[in-house]
């Protein structure tokens, strides 16, 4: 852990700036988090745990408020309800000079207060626990999204041409295609190990691409042993259990 953030908003007094400074929403808010926050009727709770989050994060780095700009820290929301951040422009930079990367994040309010607490940590540095790929992308936004909704990954960073992601020790770089051009390895596939192959399955068939079961048994039943799933830019995925390490 390189450093943990807490912070606590008082409603009343975040309802009354809002109130007061119309403009303050557009220097602290992303669009996402804006649009998110005016689906209730009054917004406040949502605005203030994400500002608490967003001073929560820059604690953790050890910066202070507006050291970047709020917008570069945007709390994104999971089709499960769970909160996760991700790091824009000067934001993303200062994570990587600290070598944070990876963020847990927790938020909660009451009528009176919003909270949030957020703990960085650092990037793995031996090869047995973090592999690193990197793709080029004809979509950059469709490739993220099947990421994060196939397989599982979480974003940890994202820009208008490049995006980091992470599942568990496996970290993943995408740039947009024409503009840094990469290759994703001499053996065009990616080699994935997960702790439950039969659930990350299930979660890959909702994919409308191609799945090949690696593993049969003789009266036709999948042995569960792994699967190879492709991506929208046609880079195969072979996923497989994790093998046990000394």
């Amino acid at each position: 852990m390189i450093g943990i953030g807490l912070d606590v908003v008082e409603l009343d007094r975040f309802r009354r700036t809002l109130a007061r400074t119309p403009t303050f929403g557009r220097r602290v808010f992303t669009p996402a988090e804006d649009e998110y926050c005016r689906r209730r009727r009054d917004p406040t709770e949502r605005y203030a745990v994400r500002f608490a989050a967003k001073e929560a994060v820059l604690k953790a780095m050890g910066s202070g408020l507006w050291s970047c700009p709020l917008t570069d820290i945007e709390v994104v929301r999971a089709a499960s309800g769970e909160p996760s951040v991700k790091l824009h422009g000067a934001a993303l930079e200062l994570a990587d000079e600290r070598g944070i990367g990876h963020w847990m994040i927790t938020l909660t309010h009451t009528d009176l207060l919003a909270q949030a607490i957020a703990i960085a940590l650092e990037v793995a540095r031996t090869v047995d626990c973090l592999a690193r790929w990197s793709l080029t992308a004809a979509d950059l936004g469709r490739t993220v999204e099947f990421y994060e909704d196939v397989l599982g990954f979480v974003t940890e960073g994202h820009e208008r041409t490049k995006a980091r992601l992470r599942l568990g020790g496996v970290v993943l770089d995408i740039c947009q295609e024409g503009v840094e051009p990469r290759v994703q390895g001499s053996s065009g596939a990616i080699l994935l190990e997960v702790a439950d192959v039969e659930r990350t399955m299930l979660r890959a068939e909702r994919h409308r691409g191609r799945i090949e079961v690696s593993g049969v048994s003789e009266t036709g039943t999948p042995l569960m042993q792994g699967f190879t799933v492709i991506d929208p830019d046609g880079v195969a995925i072979h996923v497989r259990a994790q093998r046990n390490r000394a």
